[in-house]
């Protein structure tokens, strides 16, 4: 009798220790819950990633609450004018020469010069000139003459430089808009700037985007007059830069991080609802993705114009 007791705990025993064991290994096979959950994407997540690699952006994907508030975006876009090419050339750039080249220690003192046709014209139209140098803020040219010189160092913020290799300068003359429409005339030069080593030709990109707003900082009720001002131009074989009617895509990354997307052509455009806060801008010329520009605004809805 004794012996059976003791061979029924010792049956007991080795049942429990073997239950005991299966669980310690179903234990470690899986892996809580909380860490299935923290692992696996959501399905919101995986769709923005499928989204964001479709783009082309795979890098700038955010979270899932982030591309829903792109969803309520408050920007609203309001076409001012479409530009059009102007009947007549309006602008003749003398200096730079169209491939010139300058060393590191003359382009600062070269200018940038060029004459008007048909001034009387373009003054009774109320016509503006822009010059613009490379990527950086287009500068107004007033009053208007036959004749204008600048600087080109006057083109750039003062403490900037241009760097050896290429570089161009555009003439812009826009008449006043009408019925929704601007005639554009533009003439643009290629150039380079030499450190000594042997230069390379200067071959003109198939598109080129000049990008003339917005710019700079919008205080208080100024943030109402921001205005995404572009023009798209195409090159043809002989160099020749005229204003091209391809779409071109526009990306503005708002503060809270949300994205809006528009294709639209070169024209003048009011932006409508935006709050405090940077806005970055980024265009891409849709069909052929060789031009390019991005820019950086901030809005103080807070605080008064100075």
């Amino acid at each position: 009798m004794l012996l059976s007791l003791e061979r029924w705990n010792r049956a007991t025993r080795a049942r429990a220790w073997a239950s005991a064991s299966l669980l310690a290994v179903a234990a470690c096979a899986s892996p809580p819950r909380t860490a299935i959950r923290a692992h696996g994407p959501s399905a919101a997540s995986s769709a923005l990633m499928v989204a964001t690699a479709r783009e082309g952006t795979a890098a700038l994907a955010e979270p899932p609450e982030t591309a829903m508030k792109a969803q309520g975006s408050q920007i609203k876009w309001e076409l001012e004018a479409q530009y059009t090419s102007l009947a007549i050339e309006a602008a003749l750039i003398h200096t730079p020469r169209d491939g010139q080249v300058f060393t590191a220690s003359d382009w600062a003192k070269s200018q940038l010069r060029f004459t008007l046709a048909g001034l009387p014209q373009l003054q009774e139209a109320g016509a503006r000139v822009v010059a613009k140098l490379d990527h950086f803020p287009p500068r107004a040219l007033e009053p208007l003459g036959s004749a204008q010189s600048i600087d080109l160092s006057a083109l750039m913020f003062e403490w900037d430089e241009l760097s050896p290799g290429p570089h161009w300068v555009a003439v812009l003359v826009s008449g006043a808009p009408a019925s929704g429409t601007n005639e554009l005339s533009v003439r643009c030069v290629d150039f380079q700037v030499s450190d000594g080593a042997d230069g390379t030709r200067l071959v003109a990109p198939a598109s080129r985007l000049l990008v003339l707003g917005p710019s700079g900082t919008y205080n208080g009720a100024d943030a109402d007059t921001v205005r995404l001002d572009f023009a798209l131009l195409q090159t043809s074989l002989e160099g020749k830069h005229t204003l091209s009617q391809r779409l071109v895509d526009v990306t503005v990354r708002e503060p809270n991080g949300s994205l809006q997307q528009a294709s639209l052509r070169s024209g003048s455009y009011r932006l409508l609802g935006l709050k405090s806060g940077d806005y970055r801008f980024e265009l891409r010329d849709a069909h052929r993705h060789s031009a390019s520009e991005a820019l950086t605004i901030t809005v103080n809805r807070d605080l008064e114009r100075r």
